[in-house]
């Protein structure tokens, strides 16, 4: 878009040029000596520079209206910019305000809600004082729960605890070889090839604790009750407690112990008395008796073994004569000693008569086809013929395949079956004293040896109650009933 078209002014001015170019009537009569072109020319070079010159004063003026527009826009920018600056300081100024304000709210209501340094001195004092109580509590409890068992453990050990003397022994159990010679067992027996049993072991490890043992204590040494006596101490003494249902056997074992150790296969026996000898002398009758009660399972054992096999070789002897007896009445009852045999003749000899009657019927034939010239001989070997089939009848008849009280064959069968009965009867019989002879061989050589590895020896000084074990074990159970009562009554 031009400038004229732009600026109004130059709008208005245009009639005005144009009319100027056309013709002014007044020029032409000031200039008569030009002519009408240059006239014309001269105006509209002078309407030109008019208009140039308007265009500059245009184009100067709306430099200046945009300049001052300009300079309007960036006042109302920088006024914009320090209004919202302004806006901006007072918010911040207003929550601070507003913050401080809080502030003075919070700690305002602070101090209401906190106590005074009096009331926080007198609290103070009073937590102290109630620390104090818990500490002595504390204190009171260790003593009472730990300090006072400990102390009463340790004057009991020491002042009224009886002191005992443990004899210790070893012992082994085996049994003599099966080869005829005597094997050692124990220690020695395991590197020489002996039999130790654990199970006889475990066996004497139970009579060790049993009823039986410990009344036969009691009556030879009298051990129940020396060990229930006032001599000894309250606590180890020997007591029933029938509402427990507690008796003094159940507490034999603080008094006799036993153990075994199955990697060498040995037992060892622990007996504690106030007395060295006392100890030892319990100890010999305990291995004494449980010696003999192991040998009397082993006899036992054996003794029953062999009278079964005893009872089973009279059990046979009795079903072998009752079978020859059987066998003898039916040689009695036939007539026949050996009926197989008696058979076994009669079987050839029909053979021989099948033989020689196959001979006569083919005899016969060949006489038939001979016709009338041998009538005389055929009617001969026809007789010959009827006899050999007779002596066969009568030795079938033998055999039991005709008419008879006693038919052989029966006979043989009766016969075969108690000849098998007798043989039965042989050979149980002969199975039963293998077994007799057997269990004979393995009561002699299968005894048990008891044997004392090491024999029943004391220390020379007693070696219970250990006060140090003792005392650690009633110091660690107090510790965990403290432990307990604090944890259910903290404060």
């Amino acid at each position: 878009m031009s400038t004229q078209d732009n600026d109004p002014k130059d709008q208005e001015t245009a009639p005005k040029a144009a009319q100027t170019i056309s013709g002014d009537p007044s020029t032409a009569a000031k200039d008569p000596g030009k002519s009408a072109e240059e006239l014309r020319q001269e105006r509209l070079r002078e309407a030109e520079r008019a208009r140039e010159e308007r265009l500059a004063k245009a184009a100067e003026e709306k430099e200046e209206r945009l300049a001052k527009a300009a300079a309007e826009r960036e006042e109302r920018l920088k006024k914009a910019a320090e209004e919202k600056e302004q806006r901006i300081a007072k918010a911040r100024a207003e929550r601070e305000a507003a913050q401080k304000a809080k502030e003075q709210a919070d700690r305002a209501e602070a101090a209401k809600l906190l106590p005074s340094a009096e009331e926080i001195e007198t609290t103070r004092n009073q937590l102290r004082k109630r620390a104090n109580r818990l500490r002595q509590r504390v204190i009171a409890q260790f003593i009472i729960l730990v300090i006072l068992p400990t102390v009463a453990a340790a004057a009991y050990l020491h002042f009224m605890a009886t002191e005992f003397y443990e004899a210790r022994s070893v012992i082994s159990i085996s049994r003599l070889g099966n080869d005829g010679g005597q094997e050692i067992g124990g220690l020695l027996g395991s590197l020489g090839g002996g039999t130790s049993n654990l199970h006889e072991l475990f066996m004497a490890n139970q009579f060790v604790s049993s009823q039986a043992l410990i009344d036969h204590l009691e009556d030879e040494l009298g051990v129940i009750s020396t060990f229930s006596s006032e001599a000894i101490d309250p606590l180890q003494r020997l007591r029933d407690y029938p509402w427990l249902n507690i008796l003094k056997r159940d507490q034999f074992h603080r008094f006799v112990e036993s153990s075994i150790d199955v990697q060498t296969n040995l037992m060892s026996l622990y007996v504690r008395a106030p007395d060295r000898a006392q100890a030892v002398e319990i100890s010999y009758a305990i291995l004494e008796q449980t010696s003999d009660w192991v040998n009397k399972l082993a006899v036992d054992m054996f003794n029953a073994r062999i009278q079964s096999a005893e009872t089973t070789v009279e059990q046979a002897r009795t079903a072998l004569t009752e079978a020859q007896a059987a066998l003898v009445r039916l040689q009695l009852e036939t007539q026949e000693i050996n009926p197989r045999l008696r058979v076994e003749g009669i079987y050839a000899t029909l053979q021989a008569l099948e033989a020689e009657r196959q001979q006569i019927i083919a005899q016969i034939a060949r006489e038939e086809v001979r016709g009338a010239a041998v009538q005389i001989p055929a009617a001969q070997s026809r007789a010959l013929l009827e006899r050999t089939e007779e002596r066969i009848a009568t030795q079938r008849a033998l055999l039991g395949h005709g008419a008879g009280e006693t038919p052989l064959a029966g006979a043989l069968m009766r016969s075969e079956l108690q000849q098998l009965q007798v043989r039965i009867a042989e050979e149980t019989l002969s199975t039963a004293l293998q077994e007799l002879l057997t269990a004979r061989r393995s009561a002699e050589l299968g005894r048990f040896v008891f044997q004392v590895v090491v024999p029943p020896q004391t220390a020379n000084q007693p070696e219970y109650p250990d006060i140090p074990v003792a005392l650690l074990m009633v110091f660690v159970l107090s510790l965990v009933i403290f432990s307990t009562v604090r944890m259910a009554w903290p404060r």
